[in-house]
């Protein structure tokens, strides 16, 4: 099913009362996220989202607090929807990665660029299931997935629609957050963060 999600920089606001005045309940317990994205040599992926083109794509390798097991994720962007394709359990090696990528008819030349973490909180509400990052940071990676660099933090907090329906009114999203609506690219707020 086609996925829609709708992003606001909360980063202003105190979480505690976002929470309170939009009635948001907890969902699963919070945990760490941490997601290794994959681009060209040349970043084409990360142009693609920083002008917004749309068909586009993601990869990223993904775990959830700090467990050795990791996810391999597809996240492709259409004009009004995003679809994902998960494969759990993914052991993780440069001829596997090219392997499975070849079975999307994905033949982009790909390499690990960087690792972004950051704790995830999860809610429910009257409008859909909401998320809130925070705490996040970015590393540079090389092809055996080894930190290159510093850790770079990022400021922002910031709170996630997502909303798996046919008949999806994208203004009653907005009509009931009232927030400032944001595109957010974590991978792309990294890599301009490094490029400073």
């Amino acid at each position: 099913m086609n996925r829609y999600e709708i992003k606001f920089d909360i980063s202003e606001y105190k979480i505690f009362k976002i929470i309170r005045d939009y009635k948001l309940k907890i969902l699963y317990p919070q945990r760490i996220i941490s997601s290794i994205y994959f681009d060209t040599l040349n970043y084409n992926y990360f142009t693609d989202s920083e002008e917004g083109q749309t068909p586009r794509k993601k990869i990223r390798l993904r775990s959830y607090n700090k467990d050795e097991n990791r996810s391999l994720e597809f996240k492709y962007t259409r004009a009004y929807h995003r679809e994902k394709i998960v494969i759990k359990n993914f052991v993780y090696n440069y001829k596997n990665l090219l392997s499975e990528i070849k079975k999307l008819n994905i033949n982009d030349l790909i390499h690990p660029k960087l690792l972004v973490s950051y704790n995830r909180q999860y809610f429910t509400s009257s409008i859909g299931r909401v998320t809130i990052d925070k705490n996040i940071t970015y590393q540079k990676v090389n092809n055996n997935l080894k930190i290159l660099s510093g850790s770079i933090n990022d400021p922002k907090t910031v709170l996630e629609v997502k909303i798996q329906e046919v008949n999806f009114d994208k203004y009653e999203v907005l009509k009931f957050f009232d927030l400032r609506e944001t595109r957010n690219s974590k991978y792309c707020n990294g890599v301009n963060l490094f490029n400073e």
